[in-house]
């Protein structure tokens, strides 16, 4: 979200001519550097970080703020790819700033030292977002070799909020972190999972100031596993600035506050050109007679049908109009697009500030505008949210911001005046059941015999699993890559099967959200049978296509989270030939459940055989009502999930009569 455009700062911005001694000013290295010794039992550590120091010192001089950023890190090579991972180092990057200090060493593994200085430093083009970024070249590393640097820079005071990373996927020893600021303002700081809180300690500064600091022997490293919310679950702190004796401000930054910054933004101010324009869109919709639900999709589908929504922020100034005719937009300019639409349509809505919670949290309680980055809207008389962006639709906002908090922002008008008044509540995730996978298969075995088999596969998705169908699908224009998609409905059983006779619907964004997105054809495929000696092998369970497997016996530190909650149904049919039996069909008959306290069924892999005659139909339905697993109960939901995979190994047995 771009900021810039609309939080009006209650300290005067940065100057670089309000220049004052810092407490680590005369800060630097160690001109003699050892090596360090380090002992290191898994092998697949890549980096060991001896030093991550920083300091962020708040100066207030003539009414200017300023930060002074401080970063000393200093990380051991072990491995080829920690090499790699090393082999530049970036510098920060700040709308505005002055540098103080960039310098760099490096120390090979026979204690040769290398420093480099500004003279070394190289420049590259982001092609993504056309920018220069800067970075010191690092060559010469070898295993066990040290790098080591320095950075300090003056710059904008970040003061509204920010949330440091403490823990990360390496090792750390003497992990240090301070934030001093003159004694008339007050920061204050929360830890998150499982780290301490920081402190206050004035006992070394030189004169008298604010200081809050965390100082850790170590840090245990945390390692990224599958289906978690890992860098939401690292250990980090948040802090922002909440009291200024200068300015007779307390509660600074707070939500309320943010609540109507945002509601200025998206309605005060509104010019001639861009009224017109709202209006003009709403006659050309044309919403007569439309009920709320029906009003909320047709201006969705309208305005993202006709503007290509961005993920990254536009320069300031540039005029709603000017982008409705260059169709384009950034999420902050399309949410106030939206935002106008939706009002003029009379339609009930709030807007919502959340955050991706795959990277952090929303905390209800310590009120941080870090948190909000990201819009998305709420429809209270049908309960339903979507978002600004292109991909996603009514009842499905983005993945990544539901099961989260967000603050609700509610349009209220008191005394013929429009106010945003906030509110901080849960965004829920869907019904397990609006996110379907089912798969219909019919194998004629009596008819075709074993060696030439032909399946007949129903596939269809909906919700989440079809958006990458639906949305995504409509904007390729190959032809070719089109047909490859609808193809790989079924082929995903089979690579190299023949596919006949496919009839292919829903692949519209009309369709996301409302119906699902299904293939019906016919496939050869000889991978699913084969001879041993007067058997013949049937591998069911590969129809059910490939699964997950959770088989790694290593403790799990964090919990499970899912993108969404799931649901899978599969039904195969087939016919025994004549003098024939199959002779392990109860292999079919499988089960692993798991129960809350609150709820039956919370968790279920179950699959289950009828025999009428020589037809078996064999029926498997496995969900997750739940997104979110607390890590107690792993070892339950790895079970659930190994149960599929274990399906995925059944193989039936014919044998003759």
């Amino acid at each position: 979200m771009k900021y810039a455009l609309f939080f009006c700062l209650l300290l005067t911005l940065f100057s670089v001519k309000a220049q004052v001694k810092t407490e680590r000013s005369d800060y630097g290295w160690d001109n003699n550097p050892v090596l360090t010794d380090v002992s290191v039992a898994d092998t697949n550590i890549s980096v060991y970080i001896l030093r991550n120091f920083m300091s962020r010192e708040f100066t207030y001089t003539n009414g200017l703020m300023v930060e002074n950023l401080l970063i000393h890190k200093k990380v051991k090579l072990l491995t080829n790819s920690g090499i790699s991972e090393y082999n530049k180092i970036y510098f920060p990057v700040f709308e505005r700033s002055e540098i103080t200090v960039e310098k760099a060493r490096l120390v090979n593994s026979a204690g040769v030292v290398r420093e480099l200085n500004q003279a070394d430093i190289k420049e590259g083009l982001d092609e993504k977002t056309e920018s220069t970024y800067r970075y010191f070249a690092i060559d010469g590393a070898d295993i066990n070799s040290e790098i080591e640097y320095i950075f300090m820079y003056r710059k904008d005071p970040d003061i509204r909020g920010n949330v440091i990373n403490v823990q990360n996927g390496f090792p750390q020893k003497n992990y240090y972190f301070e934030l001093i600021c003159p004694e008339e303002f007050t920061f204050n700081f929360k830890s998150y999972n499982g780290l301490p809180q920081l402190q206050s300690d004035t006992t070394l500064l030189s004169v008298k100031k604010n200081r809050w600091m965390l100082s850790l022997d170590s840090v245990e490293m945390l390692k990224d596993v599958m289906v978690s919310a890992y860098d939401a679950d690292l250990m980090k702190f948040g802090y922002k600035l909440t009291k200024s004796d200068i300015h007779r401000e307390m509660d600074m930054f707070s939500y309320g506050e943010l609540s109507e910054i945002i509601h200025t933004y998206l309605f005060a101010n509104t010019t001639k050109e861009e009224a017109k324009l709202y209006n003009k869109i709403i006659k050309d919709i044309d919403l007569k007679g439309l009920d709320e639900e029906h009003k909320i999709r047709k201006i969705e589908s309208y305005v993202k049908e006709r503007m290509s929504i961005m993920n990254y922020s536009f320069p300031d100034g540039i005029s709603i109009v000017k982008l409705w005719g260059m169709k384009v937009a950034d999420a902050t300019n399309s949410t106030k697009i939206f935002a106008n639409l939706f009002k003029l349509a009379g339609i009930k809505f709030e807007t919502v500030l959340t955050c991706d919670r795959f990277k952090a949290k929303f905390d209800p309680e310590f009120e941080l505008w870090t948190y909000a980055t990201d819009f998305v809207f709420y429809f209270p008389e049908i309960d339903l949210y979507t978002t600004p962006l292109d991909y996603d639709r009514l009842g499905f906002p983005g993945n990544e911001f539901i099961y989260n908090y967000g603050l609700f922002i509610k349009n209220m008008n008191i005394a013929g005046e429009d106010y945003g008044v906030g509110e901080v509540k849960f965004i829920p995730s869907n019904d397990y059941k609006l996110s379907g996978d089912t798969i219909i298969i019919n194998a004629d075995i009596a008819t075709s015999g074993f060696d030439d088999v032909t399946l007949d596969i129903y596939h269809s998705v909906c919700g989440y699993r079809a958006q990458i169908y639906q949305v995504v699908y409509e904007l390729i224009s190959d032809e070719k890559f089109k047909k490859e998609i609808r193809e790989g409905m079924v082929n995903f059983l089979d690579a190299d099967c023949e596919i006949t006779d496919l009839v292919a619907s829903g692949f519209n964004s009309d369709s996301y959200g409302l119906y699902p997105t299904s293939v019906q054809a016919k496939i050869d495929s000889d991978i699913f049978f084969e001879k041993a000696q007067d058997l013949q092998l049937f591998r069911i369970g590969e129809l059910i296509g490939p699964q997950m497997e959770m088989y790694d016996n290593e403790e799990r530190k964090i919990p499970v989270e899912d993108s969404y909650n799931k649901h899978y149904y599969r039904e195969i049919n087939f016919t025994i030939p004549d003098g024939y039996k199959v002779n392990n069909l109860d292999d079919l008959n499988t089960e692993e459940i798991y129960n809350t306290d609150k709820e039956q069924n919370n968790m279920l892999f179950k699959s289950s055989y009828t025999l009428d005659g020589n037809k078996v139909k064999v029926i498997i339905e496995e969900y997750y009502k739940d997104l979110y697993h607390p890590v107690e109960i792993y070892d339950d939901y790895r079970r659930v999930v190994n149960a599929s995979a274990d399906f995925n190994k059944i193989v039936l047995i014919f044998s003759k009569i």
